[in-house]
């Protein structure tokens, strides 16, 4: 049982009970990572595309005289900015996308890209966008889709990625994140999250390395809490968990589930979670983390709440 009150929050195709309150960061991903702008209605997302043209078209540019090289309107609601990095830089751009999709806002931000490609590039971004339905504070997401930041898209067996920062308000100091991709085998470029078990040796070997220095940040002690295997919602999995104090006595925890297999069927799907509280180095505003029974109840209760959403395939 959580050792504070939660909030169901739907993630990917997954439900999870969180802690509440909470300050919630989202990212999410296709072929390009977006990310949802505060704007609620569609004439204050129109405003804000005009001064952000604007903004760029008032900064020079050496040679041709403004940052701002082209702008695209390829489909209702798009607007999408080409932009010089600097006032010196002379090849490729910054693609600053804007869309009112679904009910939201949206800004795309990708790699640079030549002249010649404008059309092209700003064509390739609507089609990186999922179709949207949006969620408001309060609403439960309803029918088929996975869950985004205040949205339910449809990625039509495309790749698409979640990943959600949890801050709790409750246990100061305390931060765990989820992270879900489904389809992530239909690109070859993507991989699945790295495993707990190698994770934790990376984080051991770093702290073991740092027992032997004698700075500020050195290593007083270092203990493995879990490094076992472990199913979540049927998908078999790896955990590891450790506890870590610096010679000045601050002490950090980290969690860490990684799916290790993803189930047979239409929509492939690899999920992790983490958690850390406290710090490993100096922090002016350190803040030591809850006791390590807090912890561990609030990690085991947050795994054994993620489930399959209702009507999500």
């Amino acid at each position: 049982m959580s050792p504070v009150p939660t909030q169901t929050l739907c993630i990917g195709r997954l439900l999870v009970d969180a802690p509440a309150p909470a300050r919630l960061r989202w990212t999410q991903e296709t072929d390009v990572r977006f990310r949802r702008l505060d704007i609620e209605e569609r004439a204050a997302y129109d405003a804000y595309v005009s001064r952000e043209e604007a903004r760029y078209r008032q900064l020079p540019h050496k040679t041709e005289g403004t940052l701002l090289s082209n702008v695209q309107r390829p489909a209702e609601g798009w607007h999408v900015l080409f932009v010089r990095r600097n006032h010196l830089d002379g090849v490729g751009h910054k693609v600053a996308g804007y869309a009112w999709k679904g009910g939201n806002a949206y800004e795309i931000e990708t790699l640079k890209y030549e002249r010649e490609a404008f059309e092209d590039v700003a064509t390739t971004l609507v089609a990186s966008l999922p179709e949207l339905r949006r969620v408001d504070d309060g609403e439960s997401a309803e029918g088929p889709g996975f869950c985004i930041d205040h949205a339910v898209a449809d990625p039509r067996g495309g790749r698409i990625m979640a990943g959600l920062s949890i801050e709790s308000f409750a246990l100061r100091g305390v931060s765990l994140s989820l992270g879900v991709v489904e389809n992530h085998a239909s690109n070859p470029e993507s991989s699945a999250a790295e495993g707990a078990f190698a994770s934790l040796s990376e984080q051991e070997q770093q702290y073991r390395e740092r027992m032997r220095s004698s700075g500020e940040d050195s290593i007083r002690d270092f203990k493995v809490l879990r490094r076992e295997q472990k199913s979540v919602m049927g998908l078999s999995g790896e955990e590891g968990a450790y506890r870590v104090e610096t010679s000045d006595g601050k002490v950090k925890y980290g969690f860490v589930w990684t799916s290790q297999s993803r189930p047979d069927g239409r929509f492939p799907m690899a999920l992790s979670a983490s958690l850390e509280a406290g710090a490993d180095e100096h922090v002016d505003d350190y803040t030591p983390p809850p006791d390590e029974e807090q912890l561990t109840a609030l990690w085991d209760a947050l795994l054994a709440s993620i489930k399959e959403r209702p009507g999500a395939y």
